[in-house]
């Protein structure tokens, strides 16, 4: 049972070029807590985000699982993309028709299924009191704000930047991933020779378990000699448990070797972890 709450809070430090605010979370007293409306909203945030499938989802009445299921803008978005985090403000949950129903603004973080980070989207969640307690029975969603575009220098077209961006999403997918193996494929011998050894390296990408990593944003991409390319990337990562996102940034950069596109630079910068 979760014995927290969170709450809406822009931190005073934003994301790299994106103007997209990210959201963290507080903890509550024990009394808010104990609210079954905050319970129940924290279980049905929480299994959207770990779900695979929406009968796997609690807390969610049968009308609004077959609405989820069936809408087709409901349904597309959950598709292409995946609640990453979420937040809101205990203090404006709205009761309505006699305390038997309550609305709540959300507004969730989405990443895509390649893990690519794709902005904020505000929801508007209706829960009804029933004989089983507190379910959620809409969700409306509202506003959304996409990360911005990478800012790309020193090249004309994408065409002239595709095959190294594509070695990259593959490297940046399998560290979202933590997929150590299939990271290396797509690194050069130099790299791996800056560490003390290849595993060092591996062990970069795979990351720790908590905080763990589960998304990222490209920020920068920037043509930086004869067939290499440098991208500034910004990184995501969470704690089991608690929906505030992580962020810290990494430059990379891609060199051709022949026909070949390779990671050969991992220089990661400040973190940028927000204080509790």
């Amino acid at each position: 049972m979760h014995t927290w709450m969170t709450e809406l809070f822009r931190p005073r430090w934003k994301m790299i070029l994106g103007g997209l605010g990210l959201i963290v979370s507080t903890s509550i007293t024990v009394s808010a807590a104990e609210d079954p409306r905050i319970k129940a909203l924290n279980e049905f945030l929480w299994t959207r985000i770990a779900a695979n499938n929406v009968i796997e989802y609690t807390y969610m009445t049968d009308r609004l699982k077959e609405y989820y299921g069936g809408d087709k803008k409901v349904k597309v978005r959950r598709e292409s993309s995946v609640l990453l985090s979420f937040s809101y403000d205990p203090g404006k949950i709205e009761a309505r028709d006699g305390d038997k129903s309550f609305d709540v603004e959300v507004v969730g973080i989405w990443k895509n299924l390649n893990d690519h980070l794709i902005g904020e989207i505000d929801e508007r969640d209706t829960f009804i009191q029933t004989p089983r307690g507190w379910f959620a029975d809409r969700i409306k969603f509202g506003a959304e704000r996409p990360t911005a575009k990478a800012i790309v220098e020193g090249f004309e077209a994408p065409k002239e930047y595709r095959d190294s961006i594509r070695v990259l999403k593959i490297v940046m997918r399998a560290w979202a991933d933590r997929d150590g193996d299939t990271a290396m494929q797509h690194t050069s011998i130099g790299l791996g020779q800056q560490f003390q050894s290849p595993d060092e390296l591996r062990q970069i990408f795979i990351g720790l378990s908590n905080p763990h990593h589960v998304a990222y944003a490209i920020r920068r991409i920037a043509n930086t000699g004869r067939d290499k390319v440098e991208f500034d990337v910004e990184l995501y990562e969470m704690v089991t448990g608690d929906p505030r996102l992580i962020s810290s940034k990494v430059k990379v950069g891609v060199k051709r070797f022949d026909s070949a596109w390779l990671v050969v630079a991992w220089a990661p910068e400040k973190s940028n972890t927000p204080a509790r």
